[in-house]
């Protein structure tokens, strides 16, 4: 949903700051626990349910200049060969 100076708000979406590796690593594994996953013909684990992961990073310089990036990776509940999956 889109609220007015919000922008777009996803409802249940969990957001955490990490600052290792580990903790990220362990934040990624629960959420694909979390994802749902059911046989088609075309793929035993085949995703049911869409997974977007968002990584937010930022380095302040030594000119106190700070530079942030977003890297987001996105696995959607596929569909576009319904037929052929027998899904």
């Amino acid at each position: 949903q889109q609220l007015p100076g919000q922008g777009v708000v996803v409802v249940g979406l969990t957001e955490v700051t990490v600052t290792s590796k580990d903790h990220t690593l362990r934040l990624i594994d629960a959420g694909m626990r979390l994802r749902t996953t059911g046989s088609t013909a075309m793929n035993q684990g085949s995703s049911r349910s869409h997974c977007i992961f968002t990584f937010k990073t930022s380095i302040t310089g030594s000119d106190g200049i700070a530079r942030r990036s977003q890297t987001h990776m996105v696995d959607l509940a596929g569909s576009e060969r319904a037929g052929r999956t027998q899904a």
